[in-house]
């Protein structure tokens, strides 16, 4: 039985301002990873190609946290792991109020990553 091993990390496009928000955001962005890393899935028709795929889904949230669009902004080359980042990022919404109160946009690196 092969384990699918995935990794999320994310990164901020759009950020607050001044020195005190730089830190509540930077721990949001690691918040807002761990977040959608629990509702990342494993597609099974995925299991049996490469042993690593890389993407990059993106996304923007309204001041509340709830997915306002969702699209891959960079494939994977398999089209049911482009499909599962968006239907993760869906899954995760809605993530985490973010700590300034103000609407988001994030570019995520997803790895599927087969060992």
């Amino acid at each position: 039985d092969q384990m699918l091993k995935r990794r999320v990390e994310g990164q901020e496009v759009a950020s607050g301002s001044g020195l005190s928000s730089a830190a509540s955001m930077a721990s949001y962005g690691a918040s807002l990873s761990e977040h959608l890393t629990k509702h990342q899935r494993d597609p099974r028709p995925a299991r049996t190609r490469r042993t690593q795929w890389q993407g990059t889904v993106a996304f923007s949230m309204d001041a509340d946290g709830y997915v306002t669009s969702v699209n891959v902004a960079k494939g994977t080359g398999v089209r049911v792991l482009d499909e599962e980042m968006v239907a993760m990022v869906r899954r995760a919404s809605p993530f985490p109020v973010p700590p300034d109160g103000e609407p988001k946009q994030y570019n995520v690196p997803v790895i599927f990553d087969l060992k």
